[in-house]
């Protein structure tokens, strides 16, 4: 049996371009759990049975149009704090990266394009630590960027 080759949370990476030139990327501090949404919408039409009429039709799908989200939370940490007020305000798009550090050689290993923050939340509650929640939108398709050898 062959085992299945993982990736450990730390090399499933969400990165935010500081905007300067050169643009240096850094990880999100803090973040304790965190996920990439791929969606595609779609249309459905129904295509009827030329032959019989009475048959009923079977629905077709078709994608009308893909989207790429980040989603993540965890604790407030004071390394991103005033990074993430400064874009959520902005409402300005940052170049952002998602990275597959274990991606094989060839495979997808970056997912990179602008995107802008839709949502900023923090929560306290007394005897813990402050938490936040972040979800970013990608404003256009990734480029996806293979590992090189």
């Amino acid at each position: 049996m062959a085992r299945a080759i993982t990736e450990t949370f730390g090399q499933f990476q969400v990165l935010v371009g500081d905007g300067e030139d050169p643009e240096v990327f850094s990880v999100i501090c803090g973040l304790t759990s965190k996920g990439v949404q791929r969606t595609a919408s779609t249309n459905t039409t129904v295509v009827p049975d030329c032959a019989n009429e009475d048959l009923p039709g079977y629905e077709e799908a078709d994608v009308a149009s893909i989207a790429v989200s980040i989603s993540g939370s965890g604790v407030w940490a004071q390394q991103n704090h005033e990074m993430l007020l400064d874009w959520f305000y902005s409402a300005a798009p940052k170049n952002v990266k998602i990275r597959n550090v274990n991606a094989a050689t060839g495979d997808t290993e970056y997912e990179n394009g602008p995107a802008i923050l839709t949502t900023l939340s923090q929560t306290g509650e007394r005897g813990q630590k402050v938490q936040g929640e972040i979800a970013i939108l990608f404003t256009q398709q990734p480029t996806r960027v293979a590992k090189p050898a």
